[in-house]
Parts: structure tokens; sequence; C-alpha cells
């Protein structure tokens, strides 16, 4: 157990169940509507965070695999200054929207909320998993759960009216503090060879994250049209469940990403796999139970036999593309490579989503989802050196996958 479930894992674990907790509390105590706006406006909050990191999240863990400590600090040193000051442009210019009336208060706040958490928590992340410090790590993933959760009942007791724009200041003055808590004893430089250096082998990934996004979450901006606030609410709060699972898969990704230094640990990354993937596996059989149980417990979650089918379907595919993506990124240092992928990945769901949400609804979004992580998976497979010689774990995802299918179909 502890050989394979590690902090990594246990704090992504834990800050998705907290999220669920959350997103239980927000349909249950404010209405699914609510939870549909909080989900729709982050989503809009996190293209502007793609398109102002460029890629960072993709990038960093390649350029400090094999460099010291010091180096690391004194690389992140001059991305936080840079991100700190993008961070405030970019909600410089939102207020300004905002005041000129040509955006809405609610994404003006989402948007502060968003630029606080990825530009000041994201860069902290890295360095706590570049530096290995997993108890760091641990503590500051598993607070910034907490404070969704802390700020919701504060929104709920004050009784405040706009609860959805009071929970975002929340946010955003619980977010900043513990960046202020949690930071490591750093100063803040502008090395421009350090920022171009980034820029320059970056830049390119950033059409790699808003591919990745929009397979998460471009399906909510036409279901909004369709289904409205209150069922979309629904719909993001089945999903956070499903998402246990890969924040799992996230977890484990990232405590074997020091194994990549050194090609002698291929063995041990594919016993690692076999293990983590067979576990998967078994989550995405087992939840499908456990959703109805949920159900009889008058949680607001959809239960629809086709939508767990393909919401296991894309936890499986996405679980494999992400151990595809570390060995193409990480192990073959060519993170460039994931736009091969992502962006027919992306251009399938966007096409399918159009075609498909206006007919079937919910159905039809994740159908969608579901063939653009499957693209994405064989794309990327196809870049991979690990997997290539692992026909047995190969063969049982394709036999669960075509098992799960059937079941869709008949259905």
């Amino acid at each position: 157990m502890k050989r394979f479930l590690n902090k990594y894992q246990l704090a992504d674990i834990i800050f998705a169940g907290l999220a669920f907790i959350s997103f239980f509390f927000i349909s249950e105590y404010f209405g699914s509507a609510m939870l549909g706006e909080y989900g729709y406006y982050n989503i809009i909050s996190n293209y502007i965070w793609l398109f102002t990191s460029m890629g960072f999240q993709k990038y960093i863990p390649t350029v400090l695999l094999n460099d010291t400590e010091i180096e690391i600090k004194k690389f992140l040193n001059s991305l936080r200054t840079y991100f700190i000051i993008l961070a405030s442009i970019i909600i410089s210019i939102a207020l300004i929207l905002f005041v000129l009336g040509l955006i809405e208060s609610k994404l003006f706040m989402s948007i502060l909320f968003g630029m606080t958490t990825s530009l000041l928590l994201e860069p902290l992340f890295q360095y706590f998993k570049a530096t290995n410090n997993d108890k760091r790590y641990f503590k500051l993933r598993v607070y910034s759960g907490l404070v969704i959760f802390l700020s919701l009942i504060m929104v709920y007791n004050f009784n405040l009216s706009q609860k959805l724009l009071n929970l975002y200041a929340l946010l955003f003055i619980f977010t900043l503090t513990l960046y202020i808590v949690f930071k490591p004893n750093i100063y803040f430089s502008f090395e421009l060879d350090n920022v171009f250096k980034y820029l320059k082998k970056s830049s390119p990934l950033v059409i790699h994250s808003i591919s990745l996004t929009i397979l998460i979450g471009f399906d909510r901006i036409i279901l909004k049209e369709i289904i409205g606030f209150e069922n979309l609410g629904k719909y993001i709060l089945t999903y956070q469940v499903f998402s246990i699972i890969n924040m799992y898969n996230q977890g484990f990704n990232k405590s074997i990403t020091h194994l990549y230094k050194s090609k002698t640990n291929i063995s041990i990354i594919k016993q690692k796999f076999n293990f983590n993937i067979l576990l998967i596996i078994s989550f995405c059989v087992l939840i499908i139970p456990f959703m109805f149980l949920l159900n009889m417990l008058n949680i607001n979650v959809m239960i629809d036999q086709e939508i767990l089918v393909l919401l296991s379907l894309i936890m499986l595919w996405q679980s494999y593309y992400t151990f595809n993506a570390n060995d193409i990124s990480l192990f073959q240092k060519k993170p460039q490579r994931l736009i091969k992928a992502s962006i027919p990945a992306a251009f399938i769901c966007v096409i399918l989503c159009y075609l498909l949400i206006p007919v079937l609804g919910v159905l039809g979004a994740l159908i969608a989802t579901m063939f653009g992580y499957l693209t994405l998976a064989i794309l990327t497979f196809k870049m991979a050196i690990f997997l290539k010689s692992n026909k047995n774990t190969i063969l049982i995802l394709c036999s669960i996958s075509l098992i799960l299918s059937l079941i869709f179909l008949i259905n």
C-alpha cells in the first residue's frame, strides 16, 4: 500500500473529495443553478489562464526534472515575478471591462479568483513537486480544498445576497493567504534570460493546454444554452464524482516523475503503471454502483446507465493518455509532440459537441468527450515508448472498454 499510495495521490484524492463535498453543498443548499454558474464561469477563466500562462504546467516539469534545487528556485523566481505582473495586468483589464459594463460581475470575480489560483498557487505546486517536497505539496493541496468548503460555509451562514459573488471574494482572500503562508524563501527577480527561455519553449504548448481544456469543459459552454444552469449543475456534480479517479491518477503520475531521470527505471515504471491501471479499471467499475448509492441518499446526481458508462470510459482513456503524456514529455523530453495528438482530439470533440448536444443533451456531450479522449489516447500511444511492450495491459484496457461500450449500445 505504502509503495503505491503516496502523499501526492492522497493529496489529490482528498482534494477531489473535498471538491465533491463542496459541489454537493452548493447543489443542496444554494441550488444546482448556482453550481452550474460556478462551473461555467470557472471554465471561461481557465481559458484566460491558459492563454496568459503559455502552457506553464505542461512545460515546467520537463525543464526542472534534471535541474538542481538552486537552479529550480532561480528559474521560478523570475517566472513568479513575471506571473504576478501578468496577473495584475489581466485583472486590471477585467476591472476596466467590468466598470464599463462589458463583462458581468460574476465573470470578473471568477477571473480574479482564477488568476490568483493559477498564477500564484500553481507555481508553488510545481516547485514542491520539482523539489520532491511531498509534505508541503500535500498540505497546500489539502488546504486549498478546505478553503473552498470553508468559504461556502461562511457565505451560507452570513446569509448574504449575491452568494456566488461573495464566494469568489472569499476564495480570492483565502487563496492569497495560502500563497503568503506556503511560499518558499524567495526573492523577486526578473532575469530576462530565464523568462525568454520559458516563453520560447512553452509558448507552443498553450495550444496543447487549450485543447485539453476543450476536452474537459467546452461541452459545458454549449450545455448551458441547451439545458440551463440548473441541469448543468447536476451534470457538474456527477462529473466531479468520477473526477476522483482522474485525481488519483494524477497523483500517481506525480509520484513517479523522478523515475524518468534515468532509463534504468523503465521496468519500475512499467510495474507501477500496470498496478495503477488495474486500480483505475476497478474504480471505473465500482463507481457505478456507488453513484446509485448517492442517489438513494438523495444526492442530486445523474444515474442514467448510459451516462455512467460513458463517464467510466472517459476516465479510463483519460488516465491512459496521462501516462503516455508523461512518457513523451518527461522521458523523451519532447512535450511539443503532444500538440499533434491534442489538436485532432479537441477538433473531434468540438465538432461532435455542436452536432450531438442540441440533439442528445448531456449524453451528446459525454459521447463527444469520450471520442476526444479516445483519439488522444490512441495518438499518444503511437508516440510513447513504455506501453508498446505492455501488450497484456493494452488487451485488458481494450476488453474493458469494449464491454462498457456494449453495455452502452444495448441500453
